[in-house]
């Protein structure tokens, strides 16, 4: 019997596992990124598609890592002492999916982008503008705040959230650490304006505080933060060569991007410790001469030939092409270089011995000028398509020219050699830069005929659970993904009934199209054989709700009724049992604030054999002489429309809206009162008096919302959870949630605190749904109260089904085992109880 007691814990423990899986599980999907703390201490981070199991309170990554699409991309590249770097727009690296925030380094021997631990942590509007470096650090500069690997290091303290101050290095090993600012000499939020390096020890920065003049600083490892000199320069750029001098231009004049005014170049010399700047004027630009220009009006300098050179524009041509400055180092003389001029100049890359690169973001077409040739060489990478050149640097490692771009079929890196002439282009393939995908939509099926829920999942995408190559709309069901239609466009809103799930896509059609919407059914189920038609301009759909009376479409749209002549605007639909489309009677005169109407959710109910639809979105318009903004009811059994709240203005916009019964529908979104100003978050609004009641103190509007029934000491209750993306100063979550009856002044609850590692979440949550469907009306968590879900097999998981037959099979052995033994389980079932006791 002694092999008895490791069978029966591992039964006990696939059992605990089985039952574990939380019941009632919320799918939870939108367009985010999402760090994990798991339970063995890495993290783990999930995009657009994750569970949050409010029974724990924690998120789950179900589906293994989540959705993704492959509009990556690089648009700085720069060769430092330590290798290539490059950073831009991505998230995830390779074909694996790997994990790596706006930062990579590319490993030209193996051809393969590198991940740089977890990155830079980017949310909108920040972005990596420097990068740069010294023979033991690069360094990256910008707009941000965080860093994940410093609030995960072994060394960070519990309070570390990973802040930085725009500006962080990574050594060659990739740990990322912060600058030492301990003397505060440098600002304490810089706004930094220029970074370069002498390729050495010593870092250039030009950086200010918010409404100061800005300050050249250096810093060394050994010395800290220095203050070099106060020289006002202007622009985004400064350049420092290999014996630690430092220029930049500065511009006097109306606006640096006016038509007139002085650019010079400044020269400060590390020989005379940066105190005396040196200035040479570059050009000249008076009057109107360049209102047509075709070129930057701003100078752009590289170290080169001992010395910097700069591309201006050629002023005479009334700035339609770029000519060229020299200035040589060591007497600080400007001079005109013997190079050609060219039509325009985005990069420019000092080459092996000198060389020369040229690209334009306008031309598929590089120039190259050899050291010592008279006569730009025209390099083209039209092979590749219309070739827009993102990021371009040069690698001493091979000696070779890398450059980013975008073409027709997809984003490339490409890399020249000048071993023969014109150069030779050659692609190269370090693996695809990836972004979080979109869900904009999820629908749950119940299909009686089959063994499971499936779950539908909508929007922009490309591939699913690392590694499942499926775009737009996929199936989740027993733990694995598959495809549902092939080559199907992006996907708005999805809506399912009984076996057949109903999509609309995000194209909008033109006049006399078809609306875009479909269906797919597994039982061959024929619901229309005709679709509403778009008239006077074109028509979008964005909302979808059907049940086993009804498909309803929202949208911005006039259409025609098939089979009559009469029109619809804004929310048609299908009555399945007549087999016709008909219209709620919204007119024509419907409108917004904005450049077009919006409607973003649709709610029924039927309540005491009354059929109710709530309509959300941004929208204004009138019915028997009553107005209704971005929210209203109406009776499709009896064709009335409900009054809504008077005070509700013209600006308010509402994200999803909840029929649970008539005394309560829930609103997400923002309210915007007569002479109120506005108020954001969630709200339920009774029909029966005309009323709305704010749900505690949600300080930001809110993208979706579901309600969670529970008990606890034999007392019901209900809370609602809202998705979005909700702020509090350095926190950042994705859901929320509160009792229904919150007070106004009751904070909400940020969900899943334990699950979610630190601050580090970004993007927005705008569709829940239970694992079973449903919103949580009628007090009930989904249509099946005992539904477990499956793991995902992509992700190591074993489904449901799975655990469920491997814990029966084991113990059916553990069972016969001790029956063969005979007695022994009472033994061993004694030493357990003591060892317990004990």
């Amino acid at each position: 019997f002694f092999f008895c007691k490791p069978l029966m814990k591992l039964a006990v423990f696939l059992i605990f596992v089985g039952l574990c899986f939380a019941e009632n599980d919320i799918y939870s999907a939108g367009n985010f990124l999402l760090t994990l703390e798991q339970e063995n201490g890495n993290l783990a981070h999930v995009a657009s598609l994750v569970t949050y199991l409010p029974d724990e309170d924690t998120f789950e990554d179900t589906f293994g890592g989540g959705v993704f699409l492959e509009t990556g991309f690089v648009n700085l590249l720069e060769e430092t002492p330590l290798g290539t770097y490059g950073s831009g727009v991505f998230r995830f690296v390779g074909d694996t999916f790997a994990y790596c925030n706006s930062v990579l380094r590319y490993n030209n021997d193996d051809d393969d982008f590198e991940s740089l631990g977890n990155g830079i942590y980017l949310r909108n509007s920040e972005a990596i503008n420097y990068i740069s470096g010294t023979k033991d650090y690069t360094y990256f500069a910008g707009v941000f705040t965080s860093v994940e690997d410093l609030a995960h290091s072994d060394d960070a303290d519990s309070t570390d959230d990973g802040t930085v101050p725009n500006i962080v290095r990574i050594d060659k090993d990739d740990n990322w650490s912060r600058l030492d600012n301990s003397d505060s000499i440098f600002p304490t939020v810089p706004i930094i304006s220029g970074v370069s390096s002498n390729n050495d020890d010593t870092i250039f920065i030009y950086a200010s505080s918010k409404g100061e003049s800005a300050t050249l600083y250096s810093y060394q490892d050994d010395s800290g933060y220095a203050v070099l000199s106060q020289v006002a320069f202007s622009g985004k750029q400064i350049v420092a060569d290999n014996d630690g001098n430092v220029v930049g231009y500065t511009f006097t004049g109306s606006s640096p991007s006016g038509s007139s005014g002085t650019y010079s170049l400044t020269f400060l010399s590390s020989a005379d410790s940066y105190k005396t700047p040196t200035t040479n004027e570059l050009y000249v630009i008076s009057g109107n001469e360049c209102e047509n220009a075709t070129v930057s009006l701003t100078p752009l300098i590289i170290n080169w030939n001992e010395g910097f050179l700069i591309a201006i524009p050629d002023v005479a041509s009334g700035c339609k092409k770029v000519d060229w400055r020299y200035l040589e180092t060591a007497n600080q003389t400007l001079t005109i270089p013997s190079l050609p001029s060219v039509d325009d100049v985005d990069l420019l890359v000092n080459g092996d011995d000198n060389d020369v690169w040229v690209a334009s973001h306008s031309s598929s077409s590089l120039q190259y000028l050899p050291t010592g040739a008279s006569q730009w060489t025209e390099v083209s990478l039209s092979a590749y398509g219309t070739f827009t050149v993102y990021a371009m640097t040069w690698d001493n490692g091979p000696n070779k020219l890398l450059v980013f771009g975008a073409t027709e079929t997809g984003k490339k890196l490409i890399q020249l050699s000048t071993d023969a002439m014109p150069p030779i282009a050659e692609e190269q393939n370090p693996g695809v830069l990836s972004n979080p995908g979109i869900v904009r939509s999820l629908a749950v099926m119940n299909d009686l005929d089959d063994d499971d829920y499936e779950l539908y999942i909508g929007g922009t995408f490309d591939d699913i659970s690392s590694g499942h190559s499926i775009g737009n709309l996929a199936r989740y069901k027993q733990g694995d993904v598959d495809s549902v239609i092939e080559n199907i466009g992006p996907i708005a809103a999805l809506a399912t009934h009984g076996s057949t799930l109903f999509y609309a896509n995000t194209a909008c059609v033109g006049n006399n199209e078809n609306l875009a919407i479909g269906y797919y059914s597994k039982q061959a189920e024929q619901v229309w054989i005709e679709t509403p038609v778009v008239i006077g301009g074109t028509g979008c759909v964005t909302a979808m709700f059907a049940d086993e009376s009804y498909v309803f479409v929202g949208g911005s749209f006039t259409t025609t009724i098939p089979g009559s002549n009469s029109q619809a605007h804004g929310v048609v639909y299908f009555d399945k049992a007549n087999g016709e489309w008909k219209d709620v009677g919204i007119p024509n005169s419907i409108g917004s604030s904005s450049f077009s109407y919006d409607i973003n959710s649709l709610s029924v109910a039927s309540v005491n054999g009354t059929y109710y639809l709530a309509i959300g979105g941004h929208f204004d318009f009138t019915v028997s002489g009553y107005t209704y903004h971005s929210f209203a009811v109406t009776d499709i059994t009896n064709g009335q429309w409900y009054d809504s709240p008077p005070d509700f203005a013209t600006d308010s916009v509402i994200n999803e809206v909840i029929i649970d019964d008539i005394s309560k529908i829930y609103i997400a979104g923002s309210i915007e009162l007569s002479n109120q100003g506005s108020k954001v978050g969630v709200f339920y609004f009774n029909l029966n008096d005309n009323s709305y009641t704010v749900i505690g103190n949600l300080p930001t509007e809110a993208d979706s919302i579901i309600l969670y029934n529970f008990s606890q000491d034999d007392v019901d209750y209900t809370n609602i959870i809202a998705g979005g993306n909700f702020n509090n100063g350095t926190l950042h979550s994705g859901l929320g949630f509160t009792d229904v009856n919150s007070s106004p002044s009751t904070t909400w609850t940020r969900a899943a605190a334990s699950s979610q590692f630190d601050q580090f979440y970004t993007g927005e949550i705008v569709s829940l749904v239970y694992t079973t469907g449903g919103s949580g009306g009628n007090n009930t968590n989904g249509y099946d109260s005992s539904y477990t879900v499956p793991q995902s097999s992509s992700s190591g998981g074993m489904s449901g089904w799975g655990i469920f037959f491997l814990t029966v099979f084991i113990l059916l052995i553990v069972a016969v085992i001790v029956a063969a033994v005979v007695g022994g389980g009472f033994v061993f079932m004694r030493k357990r109880n003591n060892y317990q006791a004990v």
